[in-house]
């Protein structure tokens, strides 16, 4: 069984909705959290508490589905909370009990855009604070980023020590922006696929499009007013699916971005992380992908 476990914002919707299905070879279960009935097993792996999930009936299904072909899952939550990566640990003791040959797929992505992507996307869910806020109030509340999430050697070291090395694909998000056909080749030879045809899927469109700079800004002001579901309180005056829709329609191009201001910062926090994620998987050459732009 094939458990592509994210990162979140490294092109997860993209493969959910325009790879994984279109796979001819591999049993796509789905997204956990849209499966249906008929599958709630599935779902409960990622939304049960430990003591409630039947993992001995969630294997032996697991386990006749792997008589036909392989099986394949795609979660991001599995990676823990956006903001936190609370839960990350626990996913991986559950995935690990579910088969006997499980493999792992984990997506990662340069801190720094990993960083400006995370606060747009907070922003679009209902988030109120100024990047700055954000940032600098590590911690302060369940609307606040933690610095260590994006730690990357943790987790990868953790499924390492679970499943074995041979078991473990890390692919950095930049390799699908410089070179697509090479990023979805490694995916499919690490599942194990034939399907050549897939790769006329690659042009696909994206379906989770972000907003620009200065849209961000408006609706971060506009979700005071908002109910959503950072603020899900009632009594607000705008409907706030309507007003992503609609500042995405008139989004206005611009290069500028919110961690302008702490790219040394950001550099500097993560750079013996990704030494060490290097060392352990020196064929990932993070180097070239722009990870270790500082070492003062």
């Amino acid at each position: 069984m094939i458990v592509h476990i994210g990162f979140h914002k490294t092109a997860t919707t993209w493969l959910q909705d325009s790879i994984f299905p279109f796979i001819k070879d591999v049993n796509y279960l789905g997204i956990s959290s849209q499966i249906k009935k008929e599958k709630s097993w599935v779902y409960s792996l990622r939304r049960e508490l430990p003591q409630k999930i039947d993992i001995t009936g969630i294997k032996q299904k697991i386990s006749r589905l792997e008589k036909d072909t392989t099986v394949l899952l795609s979660d991001e939550r599995f990676s823990g909370s956006m903001l936190t990566g609370q839960g990350a640990i626990d996913y991986a003791d559950r995935i690990r009990k579910i088969s006997k040959n499980i493999k792992v797929i984990i997506c990662i992505r340069n801190q720094v855009d990993m960083w400006e992507s995370i606060y747009r996307q907070y922003i679009k869910e209902g988030g109120c604070h100024t990047f700055k806020e954000f940032y600098e109030e590590e911690g302060c509340g369940s609307d606040f980023f933690y610095l260590g999430n994006l730690e990357y050697s943790n987790l990868v070291s953790y499924y390492i020590k679970l499943l074995g090395r041979e078991n473990v694909l890390v692919v950095p998000y930049e390799m699908l922006v410089i070179n697509k056909k090479k990023f979805l080749k490694q995916i499919m030879d690490f599942i194990g696929s034939k399907d050549t045809d897939i790769y006329s899927y690659i042009e696909q469109k994206r379906n989770n499009k972000s907003i620009g700079y200065y849209e961000t800004n408006v609706l971060r002001i506009l979700n005071v007013f908002m109910k959503t579901g950072v603020r899900p309180r009632p009594g607000y005056l705008f409907n706030s699916r309507y007003m992503k829709w609609l500042l995405q329609k008139i989004s206005i191009s611009s290069k500028k971005k919110f961690v302008r201001h702490y790219l040394k910062d950001l550099e500097q926090r993560y750079f013996a992380d990704n030494i060490k994620l290097d060392k352990l998987l020196p064929e990932l050459n993070l180097n070239d992908y722009g990870y270790m732009r500082h070492e003062t």
